[in-house]
C-alpha cells in the first residue's frame, strides 16, 4: 500500500493523538475516557457539588481534579468570618493573663503528682 506524504501524516498524527492512556505515548491527548471506581463518600460529595453548583457529573469531576492537582482551588473560596460575642467585662485583671494561666496549669500539676504520690 503506497501513501502520499499527505495521508502518511495524517494516519502518523491520528495514530499517535488517540492512542489509549496506557501507552508510552508523549502525545498530548484532546478527551480521554476511562474507568475509575470512586470510594462512596468521593461520590457523595461530587453528587452535592452538582446540585450546587447545577453543573454535570463530568464538569464537576474534571474541576475537582484540575483543583486537586493544582493544589488549591481555582474558584474563590468564600472569605473566612468568625463568630464574634460580646463577653461583657472580665471578672479578673487580664493584663497578667499569661501569668494567671501558668498559675492554674502549676495548680493542675501538683495535684496530679500529689495523687499519684
Amino acid at each position: 500500500m503506497s501513501l502520499d506524504i499527505g495521508s502518511w501524516l495524517l494516519y502518523l498524527y491520528s495514530a499517535i493523538l488517540f492512542r489509549h492512556h496506557d501507552s508510552n505515548s508523549f502525545a498530548v491527548m484532546m478527551h480521554m475516557r476511562t474507568t475509575v471506581t470512586l470510594d462512596n463518600d468521593v461520590e457523595n460529595l461530587l453528587r452535592k457539588a452538582m446540585r450546587e453548583r447545577d453543573e454535570s457529573f463530568k464538569e464537576v469531576l474534571n474541576q475537582a481534579i484540575r483543583d486537586g492537582l493544582r493544589g488549591a482551588s481555582s474558584r474563590k473560596a468564600a472569605a473566612y468570618r468568625p463568630m464574634v460575642f460580646d463577653m461583657g467585662k472580665p471578672l479578673v485583671d487580664l493584663t497578667k493573663a499569661l501569668s494567671l494561666a501558668q498559675d492554674f496549669e502549676d495548680q493542675e500539676a501538683l495535684s496530679k503528682h500529689r495523687r499519684r504520690g
